[in-house]
């Protein structure tokens, strides 16, 4: 039994297993006929609320464009980032979610292909998508592969994602405290032994004269994947082969994949 009770969905998934739902109400690009479609837009919360993710210059910026080249009407629909998983299945069991928008969970994919929510995306690549498609480029890990092939089956060829392209690759940050390392005459670290060196003296030597025992010479959030990312993303050998690279992310993305029997 199938939950959907509106058009099935076209779903892309970007990298970082993140997904993209599309399809179009009203007329088709091209025809003459204005379209409309809604697109999910994360409400992070930004500067407390006060900034409303569905209007701001950006995303009138995409009104007007979307509208001048496509004869499309774009609609944004706000879903909180911290719980956009749940609330896209929500929206999708309700038969009302937006004809455009993004996931980072896999099994959502997988479950959407399963009950037949989604199209196969493979005879668009070429055509349709062929833009997209230029865009993305060449699949940085699978050399002679095109990217937006990236969650391709191998088994039977089906595409129910595409890849999307981070365009700002700023993730995170790490501080750390000038004035204890001026103290200590310490330079900045730029390694990373000199960091660890740098911790192990301030708690050593208290330098900001708090309490050898109440020196706390680093702390993160308790989502250390991303918080302490740049610490542990140094410790990968910047030599792994391209092999090993595909072997540890999209190989296992796909094993995944095959392993729901989607076909």
């Amino acid at each position: 039994m199938k939950i959907f009770t509106w058009p099935v969905r076209i779903i892309f998934c970007a990298a970082a297993l993140s997904v993209l739902l599309m399809s179009c109400g009203g007329g088709k690009p091209g025809s003459g006929k204005r379209a409309k479609i809604s697109v999910e837009i994360y409400d992070r919360g930004t500067d407390g609320g006060k900034t409303d993710p569905t209007n701001n210059q950006w995303t009138k910026w995409i009104k007007e464009k979307v509208l001048a080249d496509e004869n499309i009407e774009v609609e944004f629909v706000p879903v909180p980032r911290g719980n956009e998983t749940q609330a896209l299945i929500n929206l999708m069991a309700a038969g009302t979610p937006p004809d455009v928008s993004i996931t980072y969970s896999i099994d959502n994919i997988v479950n959407w292909a399963q009950q037949g929510g989604i199209y196969d995306l493979r005879p668009y690549l070429d055509t349709t998508l062929r833009d997209l498609k230029n865009f993305l480029g060449s699949d940085p890990a699978f050399p002679g592969h095109d990217f937006i092939r990236r969650a391709e089956d191998a088994a039977t060829g089906k595409v129910w994602c595409l890849p999307g392209k981070r365009m700002n690759l700023a993730r995170l940050n790490t501080f750390i405290r000038k004035d204890w390392l001026d103290k200590l005459d310490l330079p900045v670290p730029s390694t990373t032994q000199e960091y660890y060196d740098a911790l192990v003296a301030f708690k050593e030597k208290d330098p900001g004269n708090v309490g050898r025992n109440r020196v706390i010479p680093f702390i993160t959030t308790t989502d250390v994947r991303w918080a302490a990312g740049n610490i542990l993303e140094s410790f990968i050998d910047p030599a792994l082969s391209d092999k090993e690279r595909w072997i540890g992310t999209v190989a296992e993305t796909i094993r995944i994949i095959k392993k729901t029997g989607i076909n």
